[in-house]
């Protein structure tokens, strides 16, 4: 029994950890109708960055939250005017230049990257330390636990952004028609570049609660990027609630999968379940089809 809640608290652990990271993907998304791959590679600058702050230059935990969460959103806002709207102006509407751009982006910060800090993962702590905490009959580790509670209280600000701000409503309109809404008067291109500072605050703000489960390393970007789109394809895109729900089962199905069958196996039944629900529905599984009035 203790190992299973263990399993469960861990599983629930790693879910929150793409839970936080797609939901800034389906900010983006929701926004601009673009998949910012970009952010995998500012996850990495962000993690490695934690540790020269953290373990190097030994920055207290709180600063290196803030001076992450400032530098990133600012990269990304750079990151969207110089490789989607700046070359957005000579491109037909219809145009998709945004994958190679934010493809682009995401693997020279990666190689980058890789010729600082090279290949080796590196260890980041955490400032409440690792003495397992006992709740319902299973170990979990305080980062653990405030991952949890950070990702649950990330996607209820978000939800509570998106219907209760102003620009949080000006985002929805622009997202159910972009150019209907411009004809109402909402700034457009300001929704997109505030989507992409909260996008990118997000990535650097949860870093210091991600590496800490994961590492920091160059390559964690691809893996946990192709991990938060299966958490987005199952829980479905443009809904918090289910980004998050997304996030939490494909989190605990890799932990139950890798305790009972094998290491491997928790990524196949990762993907096994995202192509049913891509082919039972293609929306996601809490997604809902609705009309909005701009």
């Amino acid at each position: 029994m203790t190992s299973i809640m263990t399993t469960l608290w861990s599983g629930l652990a790693v879910g929150a950890v793409y839970t936080l990271v797609a939901l800034q993907f389906d900010l983006i998304y929701t926004a601009t109708k673009i998949f910012n791959f970009g952010q995998t590679g500012f996850l990495v600058l962000s993690a490695l960055t934690s540790y020269v702050l953290l373990v190097e230059w030994h920055i207290p935990w709180l600063l290196t939250v803030i001076i992450l969460t400032l530098g990133i959103a600012g990269l990304s806002v750079l990151q969207e005017f110089l490789t989607i709207r700046w070359i957005a102006r000579g491109a037909s509407a219809d145009s998709h230049h945004w994958v190679i751009t934010t493809l682009g982006v995401g693997s020279a910060i990666q190689g980058l990257a890789l010729l600082i800090w090279g290949p080796d993962p590196r260890t980041v702590p955490f400032p409440l330390g690792r003495d397992a905490l006992t709740i319902l009959d299973g170990r979990i580790l305080p980062v653990e636990l405030t991952l949890i509670v950070v990702a649950i209280a990330a996607t209820i600000a978000l939800q509570l952004f998106l219907a209760r701000s102003s620009m949080g409503l000006a985002t929805l309109a622009t997202a159910a028609d972009r150019d209907l809404a411009t004809l109402r008067g909402i700034n457009t291109s300001g929704v997109a570049t505030t989507a992409f500072a909260v996008g990118g605050a997000l990535v650097g703000a949860s870093t210091c609660l991600i590496v800490p489960v994961t590492f920091a390393s160059v390559d964690m970007g691809q893996t946990i990027g192709l991990l938060c789109f299966a958490a987005l394809a199952v829980g479905g895109f443009g809904t918090n609630t289910g980004v998050l729900i997304g996030g939490l089962i494909v989190g605990v199905l890799q932990a139950y999968c890798s305790l009972f069958i094998g290491p491997d196996a928790g990524p196949l039944a990762t993907m096994a379940l995202m192509l049913l629900v891509l082919w039972f529905r293609p929306a996601g599984l809490f997604s809902k089809a609705a009309t909005r009035s701009i």
